[in-house]
């Protein structure tokens, strides 16, 4: 066997393999640009040895031309992919930009429970937490953070459940955990140094158990299945609008199977082209006038009311969760970074929805944000990360004092 036909089939076996290791990270909903790169070279190889075939077989004079004409306009086609993707940047998403590679939201906790479980030997289960004494590195082109988890899986230091020191708990998402900031200086953390300042003399433990990517219908179960083992005196849930699209794609309670696992909403058939290829994706939201969830503006509304009703109901869950277990609940309603510029009137909605639910005491954090007068619409530029959206460490130190705030006003 001559080495160049070695070489060939050497080089056949590894494009095979990388088709394959593609594939399956489709199954999990990631697509990055060597995935672009295979679908491109699997057809131009398909076109071109389809058509030498039938060439040969037929004895066609000019299939060669065909053959230089298919991989011409595939070659354009692609050169088109990195326009859109790296130059234009249509549709991309916030993922892409920040991390160079497209996640489904409906397939990403397909990889996180098949990892926790095959690698890290971890089961999930129902709970959307981090594995005990585990590490997560929260970096960016802004920042970069390493968040250390206890023995819980969770953002805080050892407390013991028959610890009787007062404890308040944090529920939250990325906010709360305090991507943006040092693990130290997140807003449940500060306000644990407030608390225990000389000033107040109060003795309080504080459980950060916000986890990244995070919603209401996640941090209930979490409440109830395992954290209420530490007998809170307070928990304080904070949400926001970025939950509504959580709820869109993962569903509510539904997500919790009887058999101990999880399954978020099916997204579209074609999400995996959609991944794939930018041309492709300009032609869906040209055609279906879709968004980042893949719905068109119809389904969208119909599943953001869907969402924002589920979104009342869990939190009325925790309000009977709070009189059944005898603790204080605070939710709270924390704004992104556009909703501080213009209240958006999906803001306003969960927020008449949480102040008509009993048995809990509510902070509208924007409106605290500009009664304090520091976060503003005028200011808030400084209190934000511009290309993340979270907030830094001053925007941060600004809520744990107003939390502390309400906190201290509603014991009196």
């Amino acid at each position: 066997m001559k080495w160049k036909e070695i070489l060939s089939k050497a080089l056949l076996c590894l494009f095979i393999i990388v088709c394959i290791a593609h594939v399956t990270l489709l199954y999990y909903g990631i697509a990055y640009i060597t995935t672009t790169i295979s679908l491109y070279v699997l057809l131009a190889l398909i076109l071109y040895k389809c058509i030498g075939y039938i060439g040969n077989k037929y004895n066609l004079a000019n299939y060669r031309n065909i053959q230089l004409s298919i991989i011409s306009f595939l070659l354009f086609m692609f050169i088109g992919e990195l326009t859109l993707r790296y130059v234009v940047k249509l549709n991309i998403t916030r993922k892409e930009n920040l991390s160079g590679f497209y996640s489904s939201e409906y397939k990403r906790h397909l990889l996180r429970i098949d990892y926790n479980k095959y690698v890290r030997g971890f089961n999930l289960g129902w709970y959307f937490v981090n594995q005990p004494y585990s590490q997560y590195s929260s970096s960016g082109s802004e920042f970069n953070n390493t968040f250390t988890y206890n023995s819980q899986g969770i953002n805080s230091k050892e407390i013991s459940p028959t610890d009787t020191t007062p404890l308040i708990i944090t529920l939250g998402d990325s906010y709360t955990e305090g991507v943006g900031t040092a693990q130290d200086s997140a807003w449940p953390y500060l306000l644990g140094y407030i608390y225990n300042s000389d000033s107040l003399h109060t003795s309080t433990n504080i459980l950060n158990a916000g986890k990244n990517g995070s919603d209401v219908c996640f941090e209930y179960i979490y409440l109830q299945k395992l954290l209420l083992t530490y007998k809170p005196k307070t928990v304080v849930v904070s949400t926001n609008t970025s939950d509504i699209d959580d709820i869109i794609i993962r569903g509510g309670m539904e997500r919790f199977k009887a058999d101990s696992t999880m399954r978020f909403k099916a997204s579209p058939w074609w999400e995996p082209l959609y991944a794939t290829s930018f041309i492709a994706r300009a032609l869906f939201h040209a055609v279906l006038h879709i968004d980042w969830t893949l719905l068109t503006k119809e389904q969208k509304k119909q599943a953001t009311q869907c969402a924002v009703a589920i979104s009342a109901e869990t939190i009325g869950k925790f309000s009977e969760l709070a009189q059944q277990h005898h603790f204080k609940l605070v939710v709270m309603l924390n704004p992104l970074v556009h909703e501080m510029k213009s209240i958006s009137p999906l803001y306003k909605q969960i927020s008449s929805n949480i102040k008509d639910i009993d048995g809990l005491n509510f902070i509208d954090l924007r409106d605290a944000f500009i009664k304090d007068g520091r976060i503003t619409p005028s200011t808030y530029q400084n209190y934000y990360w511009p290309e993340d959206k979270h907030h830094n460490s001053a925007g941060y130190k600004i809520w744990a004092e107003i939390v502390a705030s309400h906190l201290q006003e509603t014991t009196k």
